[in-house]
């Protein structure tokens, strides 16, 4: 066993199963495990192993089930098809990518129209939300059959976000913290 696993427990793994590589006696990866809520069934887990004594370039995977202490056979505690062990493993936070903007976007205002069925953008532009929000509150109690659906930014938009990226005008950022 490996100086940094740590004997079998499911309340443990469950907490957080990305953190955590679970073996069984043979050595073999478990590599997928899952509550079964069958209520016929014996065995509270479900689960995939990878069969170490196989060649890596043709792996192979056999489905097997076990309760929740890692028993492969309620019976027997030294079937080498128990669950004995568990090794953490670093969970990386996944990088996201940002926008940096090198020019200014302006706020409008979105609008639908229940009388046309229509949805409509305001003409007037914004530098902030308060200002934005004013407007689209005067605008809703002048005409009723409006209602406001949100303010935006034109940089908020996947396409418009390319465009700007593509022109030099703005480039992605990846935060890696």
């Amino acid at each position: 066993m490996s100086e940094e696993r740590i004997p079998f427990d499911y309340d443990k793994y469950a907490a957080d199963p990305n953190a955590w590589k679970l073996y069984d006696d043979n050595d073999d990866q478990v590599v997928a495990v899952f509550r079964s809520y069958n209520p016929g069934d014996n065995y509270d887990l479900k689960g995939i192993v990878q069969l170490g004594h196989v060649p890596a370039d043709r792996p192979q995977y056999m489905e097997r089930t076990w309760t929740t202490s890692g028993m492969y056979s309620r019976n027997d505690s030294e079937s080498l098809l128990n669950i004995v062990s568990m090794e953490p493993v670093e969970v990386k936070k996944p990088v996201v990518p940002t926008v940096k903007l090198h020019t200014p976007a302006k706020l409008r205002n979105l609008y639908y129209d229940a009388q046309r069925n229509r949805v409509t953008m305001s003409m007037s532009d914004y530098t902030d939300y308060e200002s934005a929000q004013l407007v689209a509150a005067k605008e809703i109690k002048s005409n009723p059959d409006k209602e406001h659906l949100c303010v935006f930014s034109m940089a908020d938009h996947p396409q418009i976000r390319e465009v700007l990226i593509a022109r030099g005008l703005a480039e992605v950022e990846l935060d890696d913290h």
